[in-house]
């Protein structure tokens, strides 16, 4: 056990010390761009309107990982042109309210919000794919003494009116663009 436990070793620190043991995935050939958007829900008898722009670009990777076989993912920023990320929120519960999609659990926050897209997502990064935009519940719920616990459930239209009362009248987002990766 110990002579393959020894082998092991050796070919994993081989590895990382080979040229080609670390790669990057594959730079963006464009590498920022900026996508409208038009959000409009009602609300209690009153309409809202959000109109702005997602400002997106490629920051490079993240050099985090330990691991001498998986490469470097890309990482992206984006943010709203105008700057008021505030925008985003369309509810915000007051503290230790129940979940509405778990009866008896009772909250440490949560709020109903826009996740207007990745930076991957708007600049065709296939690993970004499935974060476009979308409307999120978001819980944060008691799981030990010191520990909790944050869950993020997507909504559609029906959830939205059904638990929330908000009804969409436009969700225009920009589409991602085609990108080429080398």
């Amino acid at each position: 056990m110990k002579k393959i436990i020894a082998v092991l070793c050796a070919i994993l620190i081989m590895l990382s010390f080979s040229g080609c043991a670390k790669k990057y995935e594959a730079a963006p050939q464009i590498t920022e761009g900026e996508f409208p958007f038009v959000f409009e829900y009602e609300l209690n008898g009153q309409r809202f309107l959000i109109e702005d722009t997602v400002v997106c670009r490629f920051e490079g990777y993240d050099l985090s990982n330990p691991f001498p076989f998986i490469p470097y993912s890309r990482t992206w920023f984006a943010s709203l042109k105008s700057g008021e990320e505030e925008k985003r929120m369309i509810i915000e519960f007051d503290e230790n309210t129940e979940s509405a999609l778990i009866s008896g659990r009772v909250n440490i926050e949560s709020r109903v919000h826009l996740f207007y897209g990745s930076g991957g997502y708007y600049l065709g990064d296939p690993e970004d794919a499935d974060r476009g935009p979308k409307i999120r519940y978001t819980e944060k719920y008691q799981t030990g003494p010191k520990e909790s616990t944050v869950t993020g459930t997507d909504l559609n239209y029906e959830q939205l009116e059904e638990l929330f009362g908000i009804k969409v009248i436009r969700f225009e987002f920009s589409s991602p663009i085609e990108n080429t990766f080398e």
